[in-house]
């Protein structure tokens, strides 16, 4: 540990997944006074005291662009909790282990090490941002979010990530499972023609064929997957503030969150 830094590294090995991170050993300082004061660097004290938001909502709503978008302009960690389903199938896929195979995904999943370093997921130690988003992938990951196990360990190493930061944190189950105590809580929504809209236009900006019919199929299959699931399925939390994006633009959308924020801040000090 360097002298006077207050953080000391520490391994811990929980639901069998290997996590690095830092450790915070005592209040570092008191409240932010404003969103001004974290922007300039303030920092806040342990878990309790970070600011955590977290967005969730259903495929097409635009959290991944929007969260990211916020964490920029607030200064904060951007995490994905997504990324790490992606990893860990792709893990999975690496060493052709079933994935429909519950017990064996999770006997698999169990022995990788799941980071986020700075926002970008790691698979083993290896950087895997640029292999997690491909479409062949991008299908199979349905099966390992519904996997209580995996969700178990993806959402242990989330908040292993989150340590000592303050987070815009995105995802399915981010402000009802992984991050509950959330400082801010925000379900985002669109029509569903919009939400194909959106997903349609994106796909073709990555250079992906797909017609307007079959992303609609997608969406209609993913959100089958994700409000009907078994364990942790896609939900407003009781004390979420629920958006709806239909119509806005980006820039809009992270305007109306980034005033969320604020408020959440100014009550907080009130």
């Amino acid at each position: 540990m360097h002298a006077g830094s207050g953080l000391e590294d520490e391994k811990i090995e929980k639901n069998g997944l290997k996590v690095f991170y830092k450790v915070i050993k005592y209040r570092i300082a008191s409240e932010p006074e404003s969103l001004g004061d974290l922007r300039n660097g303030t920092k806040v004290g342990i878990m309790g005291d970070m600011i955590r938001v977290a967005i969730d909502g259903p495929a097409g709503a635009g959290k991944s662009t929007v969260a990211k978008l916020l964490a920029e302009r607030l200064g904060f960690l951007f995490l994905d909790s997504g990324a790490l389903y992606r990893a860990a199938t792709l893990g999975c896929l690496e060493k052709g282990i079933d994935i429909e195979d519950e017990k064996a995904a999770a006997v698999a999943v169990r022995d990788m090490t799941l980071e986020l370093h700075n926002g970008a997921p790691f698979l083993n130690g290896r950087d895997v941002s640029g292999d997690i988003r491909k479409p062949e992938l991008t299908k199979k990951v349905r099966h390992l979010a519904a996997n209580k196990e995996v969700r178990e360990i993806v959402t242990e190493a989330a908040r292993a990530a989150a340590q000592g930061k303050n987070i815009v944190a995105e995802g399915r189950d981010a402000g009802t499972v992984i991050f509950p105590q959330a400082r801010l809580k925000i379900y985002l929504d669109a029509l569903p023609e919009e939400r194909v809209r959106r997903r349609h236009a994106e796909l073709i900006e990555k250079g992906e064929s797909k017609s307007v019919e079959e992303v609609l199929d997608a969406i209609t299959r993913r959100d089958e997957s994700d409000f009907k699931r078994k364990d942790d399925p896609l939900r407003i939390a009781e004390d979420a503030q629920i958006v709806d994006t239909t119509g806005l633009s980006i820039g809009q959308v992270v305007d109306k969150l980034e005033k969320l924020v604020e408020k959440k801040v100014a009550e907080r000090k009130g």
